[in-house]
């Protein structure tokens, strides 16, 4: 219940105080939500990104689809746009127009708008079309759909959060913590693909590790439900297909799924799930991409045979090092809003840091015993650990492939939200087999509790004063 009431209150304080459009490629996301709302599955070549006329300094895109055009208005009127420049922060603000924002209504007049989130499935944005759809029905001002959607995403991370904390047998405190992080509740709070893709990647792995040490066969049911799940997350986000590892722990840890009538079903939802997300990559991405899109990868290929470390050394420099202007890594995980431009003071990420460190250390009420073999309790965490690299490699050199011109030091378009579903497998990792410190358990969660309410509070303080009070920051 701690992030039923955390979440709600915070997630809400933060759907009222950012703009609209001034979370992480936001205006990207509701314009997406808005072309499934119309009935467009995949986008297309545009030849005129009409929206970026609209909404003038957003970048111009060639591929997309066709938006109501207050739809675009909207952003117009709280003025993103350029989000790369100044002014940023109260100057940009006090311009908002909300009488304007006020009185779009949804019409059958249509705009071309490039769509950066256009790969993405209508999965992701079920939160956003009921809204959209009810708005549409009731003649609402867009203004109230889009805070509407924001209510209903923050709705759908925590409740899958909270599920997933009610499933995982061990490291209920850590799926807490990791739920608390300024930057989970931040995402949650937008209208966005990360609600419901951050919380299924949680589900997944607390479902697979709840299986993995329970003391019983495999259930059908509990199969259909794996199956579920992972081919959900495969379509919400394929990039985090490979917490499907996280099923190797199944046969490892439960000496009840060992037999070989458990073998074929593992396999089924293993190759299924992988399907469901290669057949959405397939579905999404109609179109072939870009020349210049292709011309980055084609020239990242050239330029990582004739220097096969530069790879390695770009992640190196990404994951461990700090690089100014184009690095948000780091406080990316942790705590930052509006686009980037507001990070959690550098105390509170130290803070935790530690929390977190801590985490394994506490042990719920209604947390299950697991003792394993040798073998296992060597393997397990080893194996965590091996995958949560993995993982984060594989989104790295994605992007570095991608998005990173040839030469450059730092992977661009990194960004640590995309890291959150992944953290839960280092810290389980490191969960004590034998007794956590019985006699402080009280005290540790104390602690917990109170690195992650302060780290809120300080969030929402620099939030505040950033877009609505100036010359009000602390720790700045």
């Amino acid at each position: 219940m701690l992030l039923l009431l955390l979440g709600s209150i915070f997630g809400l304080f933060f759907i009222a105080v950012i703009p609209p459009g001034y979370n992480p490629d936001e205006p990207s996301h509701f314009l997406r939500a808005a072309q499934l709302g119309e009935g467009q599955l995949t986008g297309r070549q545009i030849a005129d990104d009409q929206f970026s006329e609209i909404a003038v300094g957003a970048p111009r895109q060639t591929f997309g689809g066709d938006v109501p055009r207050a739809v675009a208005e909207l952003f117009a009127a709280t003025h993103v746009f350029p989000e790369a420049t100044h002014p940023m922060g109260v100057e940009k603000t006090s311009s908002i127009d909300w009488r304007k924002a006020r009185g779009l209504h949804i019409t059958n007049e249509t705009v071309s708008a490039g769509i950066t989130a256009e790969a993405y499935s209508p999965l992701v944005y079920a939160p956003t079309l009921i809204p959209y759809w009810l708005g549409k029905l009731l003649d609402l001002p867009v203004l109230v759909i889009f805070y509407l959607a924001r209510i209903l995403n923050l709705a759908a991370g925590l409740f899958l959060t909270w599920a997933a904390i009610k499933l995982i047998p061990r490291g209920k405190w850590i799926m807490l913590m990791v739920g608390l992080l300024p930057t989970t509740i931040i995402q949650f709070s937008s209208v966005s693909s990360d609600p419901v893709a951050i919380g299924l990647g949680f589900l997944a792995v607390a479902l697979a590790l709840r299986i993995a040490f329970q003391d019983s066969s495999v259930r059908k049911g509990q199969w259909i439900q794996l199956l579920g799940v992972y081919a959900a997350l495969g379509v919400a986000k394929p990039a985090y297909i490979t917490l499907l590892g996280v099923m190797l722990a199944i046969p490892l840890c439960n000496r009840h799924a060992r037999k070989l009538k458990d073998w074929a079903p593992w396999a089924i939802v293993l190759l299924l799930a992988a399907a469901a997300a290669l057949a959405w990559q397939k579905i999404g991405v109609a179109l072939p991409p870009s020349p210049e899109a292709t011309a980055q990868v084609e020239a990242q290929n050239a330029f990582v045979a004739g220097h096969p470390l530069a790879v390695l050394k770009t992640l190196f420099y990404t994951f461990f090092t700090d690089m100014g202007v184009t690095r948000y890594f780091l406080p990316g995980i942790f705590g930052n809003a509006v686009w980037a431009r507001v990070f959690l003071s550098t105390p509170f990420i130290y803070l935790l840091c530690g929390a977190l460190a801590l985490s394994p250390l506490v042990r719920d009420k209604d947390e299950s015993s697991w003792e394993g073999t040798t073998i296992s309790r060597a393997v397990l965490p080893a194996g965590l650990v091996s995958l949560f690299v993995a993982a984060s490699a594989l989104i790295g050199v994605g992007l570095y492939m991608v998005y990173t011109a040839a030469r450059m030091t730092v992977v661009i378009g990194l960004q640590g939200r995309y890291f959150l579903p992944l953290i839960p497998l280092l810290l389980v990792a490191a969960i004590p087999f034998r007794a956590r410190l019985d006699d402080i358990q009280g005290r540790l969660r104390a602690v917990l509790v109170g690195i992650a309410l302060a780290s809120l509070v300080s969030m929402a303080w620099q939030t505040w004063t950033y877009l609505w009070r100036p010359g009000l920051g602390i720790f700045w």
